[in-house]
């Protein structure tokens, strides 16, 4: 049966035509759902009689009462939503899935004519966005109330018309996207679009096999959806990749596991490496973040889906958890640390937020003592949760200086409780990061070593699951090298040598873990491993199936049969409103902060190429460091050459000609490292470029070669490519230091015609060098800077550095700093890299 092709033919559609549409055959209430459908055409004339008005958006919706009057009084309203209005039911199948009238309404220009074809229609929101919905569908009765609001947003280039236009439908939990075998259409009302512009309004109705003329029989694959088209509830859920009733992978076949006891489902909703992120916000670009896979960042989008996860799983029980490196990382959080600490009386915005969120637990991260164990406990004492770490311990009693663990009780029915531990660990690489932090104060020793000690005492103290929180990347490698007996990426291995952990959330190495099972090496047990993406761009979902058994005399407990997680992604959500509003004001105070002018530059400086050559804004880095370090060092140490040490941490930061803000300083250097002067010899000099030539693979002849040809090679520490904040590049102050970088050669032969000042370095000539505190704590494995003597640390942090060189001077011109000291060479030839 074919369908209305325009909106005048909707409006003539008899009882009969649209009972024949075939998936209104055989139902019980399709001559019902037919009246009403014949009615829609009436909608705008009854609107003004029989409507009422949101009390939020002054948008008339129709109510139980209004359609009641318009259907046929052998089958009243109160029927028909008995047959039709959401349960909290599994997903029912597409043959059978329930459908709704209700009303649309989204943010559009005003909408052309109610007669308009729906080709005409169509082909405009298709032609940009093929399943773009139109954002919020509502069946609103004076009993049942079950409001989907959510606003979207307008995109000029997705204007929406009158007439049918692709909608969502309202299923069982929430909401389905468009696909080939359902196709969904709204009829929109432009009587009330007149007179509210930025609202449409219309009644939905769904058909799953109609053959339109004008709309394709397949879609095309979904379009990355507009940045503008947020969403919220259940359609933020569906966007985000939300799966209600996933396949798990079951654990249980013992006979007394069998279906037919009592199985209760916990869910974990997880995020990892925030980072200061709260909104959707670049503070370095002054504008909405955006990357080439369009993802969006901050708890406050993350808020949203799991209040869509919580709601659709109300009534069961779920944990929120994290995993790590909260409070440090962007501008805003930087300056609630140090511009305007919280030691002097101001709310961390990351506390803010994540209070309102409703954390249960959080692990700390090794970023968490980037400013000092004071900031932490200040930080620590605003939370409405506990920050967990139990290999953060006190180096006279080894106890635990943090909480190590917590154990949450749910009750489930009967007088059944279900008793959830969760273990938190952090980083042993602390230890090395932020010594001067720590030092004597906090030791960190292994996870495994911690989890060993720590289970089996959940486990006595009857815990049904334990769930571990690490902020350690599952697999196993440490940056240090062995500068640490205990490895910095140890959540496999927890899994497969610590018995009785259920799953881990895992933080730390900003990777991607939608689902991993690793087998435990002594009880076989598959543990489920899962890794949101960081800055709040993914939120985990860990599902747990357990069921009720009853051990020796009668004792009931709750045994693991089914797990598995998955990844939703936060792009599409709406930033959830009362996270943003406690926040917004911090935010706006730090966009004006990092948006002061503080000086001007002679010419466009990037640090686009600096991974293949020697560009002028690392030069300034250098240069500043090397400065500050000269400017202390004092006695016989005060006549050394100062060399200094920096890296590319951001290749997209840049100084614009003309005026420098605080925003482009913090974008050249994106971490709180602070300054340290150490003693070098040349031969340690040589040791350490080669050691960074590592960062380039090895080829021949001299090019041209891409830069993912020569960069970021992949080494044994780093399987997945060495990391740009691991290519130091050298430079002198009051003389160049000059040199070659080989990679024609083998890995430790690359480094030539090293000169200071034009004449050949020696193994024993002396110098200072300015290195930051992450790599002279051995960040890194770099050779000689982590046992050789200080001789300048003044704790000062280098961007404020920078700042403060900036202010001061006024003007940063290339002449004073830049030259081109290093070259990448094949053979001895230059080569060419674009």
């Amino acid at each position: 049966m074919v369908g209305p092709t325009t909106v005048s033919e909707l409006r003539t559609i008899d009882m009969s035509t649209l009972a024949g549409w075939s998936w209104l055959r055989g139902t019980s209430w399709g001559s019902t759902l037919a009246r009403a459908g014949k009615l829609i055409a009436a909608t705008t004339p009854l609107m003004a009689e029989r409507t009422t008005s949101c009390h939020s958006c002054a948008v008339p919706l129709i109510t139980r009462n209004a359609i009641a009057s318009w259907l046929s009084p052998a089958r009243t309203l109160e029927t028909w939503m008995t047959r039709v209005r959401p349960k909290r039911s599994a997903i029912t199948p597409p043959a059978s899935r329930k459908t709704t009238i209700g009303m649309l309404w989204a943010a559009s220009t005003v909408p052309s004519a109610l007669g308009e074809s729906l080709t005409s229609s169509t082909a405009n929101t298709r032609a940009t966005a093929p399943m773009v919905p139109p954002a919020m569908l509502t069946v609103r009765d004076q009993k049942y109330q079950r409001k989907f609001c959510s606003r979207r947003g307008a995109n000029d280039a997705d204007q929406v018309t009158g007439g049918l236009y692709p909608a969502w439908s309202v299923d069982g939990r929430g909401t389905s996207p468009l696909t080939p075998e359902r196709r969904h259409w709204v009829e929109l009302d432009p009587a009330h679009s007149a007179a509210h512009p930025r609202r449409l309004s219309g009644c939905l109705m769904t058909s799953p096999d109609p053959v339109h003329p004008t709309a394709p029989t397949a879609p095309a694959a979904p379009a990355a959806p507009s940045r503008r088209a947020l969403l919220t509830g259940g359609a933020a859920l569906a966007a985000a990749g939300y799966v209600a009733q996933p396949a798990y992978a079951t654990h249980g076949t013992d006979a007394a596991l069998r279906a037919g006891k009592k199985r209760v489902r916990l869910t974990v909703l997880g995020t990892t490496d925030l980072h200061g992120n709260v909104f959707n916000w670049d503070y370095y670009k002054n504008t909405e973040f955006d990357n080439g896979a369009h993802d969006d960042i901050g708890i406050a989008k993350v808020a949203t889906l799991i209040k869509g996860v919580r709601h659709d799983r109300r009534g069961e029980p779920v944990l929120i958890l994290d995993a790590g490196d909260t409070i440090q990382g962007t501008p805003l959080a930087y300056y609630y640390a140090k511009i305007d600490p919280i030691t002097g009386g101001a709310k961390h915005p990351m506390a803010k937020a994540m209070n309102l969120v409703g954390y249960d637990a959080a692990a700390l991260g090794n970023h968490e003592f980037n400013y000092g164990i004071e900031t932490l406990r200040a930080f620590e004492s605003q939370l409405n949760f506990p920050l967990l770490g139990a290999n953060a311990v006190d180096p006279a009693t080894k106890r635990p200086v943090f909480p190590p663990y917590i154990i949450k009780s749910y009750r489930v029915g009967h007088g059944r409780t279900l008793k959830v531990g969760i273990l938190g660990l952090t980083n042993p690489g602390i230890a090395i990061w932020d010594k001067a932090n720590v030092e004597g104060r906090m030791e960190f020793p292994g996870l495994v070593e911690q989890a060993r000690k720590f289970v089996p005492e959940l486990k006595k103290k009857g815990c049904d699951l334990v769930i571990v929180s690490a902020h350690s990347g599952a697999d196993t490698s440490s940056s240090y090298g062995d500068a640490l007996p205990y490895p910095e990426n140890a959540a496999s291995l927890i899994a497969e040598k610590v018995p009785h952990v259920d799953a881990i959330l895992v933080g730390h190495a900003h990777k991607e873990i939608d689902q991993r099972f690793v087998r435990n090496a002594k009880t076989g047990q598959q543990v489920l491993l899962c890794e949101p993406y960081y800055w709040g761009m993914r939120l985990a979902v860990m599902d747990f199936v357990v069921q009720e058994v009853y051990g020796s005399g009668g004792k009931q407990k709750w045994v693991l049969v089914a797990s598995g997680s998955q990844l939703l992604n936060s792009n599409t959500a709406a930033e959830d409103a009362p996270v943003a509003a406690a926040v917004r004001d911090q935010h706006d105070t730090v966009v004006d902060y990092v948006n002061s002018v503080i000086g001007t530059s002679s010419q466009a400086l990037s640090a686009a190429r600096a991974v293949v050559e020697d560009v002028p804004i690392i030069d300034f880095v250098n240069y500043v460091q090397a400065d500050a370090v000269k400017a202390g060092l004092t006695g016989a140490d005060a006549g050394l050459p100062v060399l200094s040490i920096a890296a590319p941490f951001n290749r997209q930061a840049s100084f614009p000609a003309g005026e420098v803000t605080v925003r482009d300083v913090a974008g050249l250097y994106i971490y709180d490292n602070t300054l340290l002067g150490v003693k070098v010899t040349g031969a340690d000099v040589k040791a350490y470029l080669e050691y960074s030539a590592r960062y380039f693979k090895k080829v021949t002849g001299t090019g041209p070669f891409t830069m993912d040809q020569v960069t970021n090679a992949v080494t044994p520490v780093a399987p997945s490519g060495t990391p740009d904040y691991n290519f130091d590049s050298a430079a002198g102050l009051d003389a160049p230091l000059t040199y070659d970088i080989d990679i024609a050669q083998e890995v430790g032969s690359r480094i030539a015609n090293l000169a200071y000042g034009g004449v050949p370095v020696t193994d024993a000539q002396e110098f200072a060098m300015a290195v930051n505190n992450y790599r002279q704590s051995g960040g890194g494995g770099f050779p000689a800077v982590a046992t050789a003597p200080v001789v300048y640390n003044r704790q000062n942090e280098i961007r404020q550095l920078i700042i403060d060189w900036v202010t001061d001077h006024g003007d940063i011109d290339p002449t004073t700093f830049a030259s081109v000291d290093w070259r990448l060479v094949s053979g001895g030839q230059p080569i060419t890299v674009t």
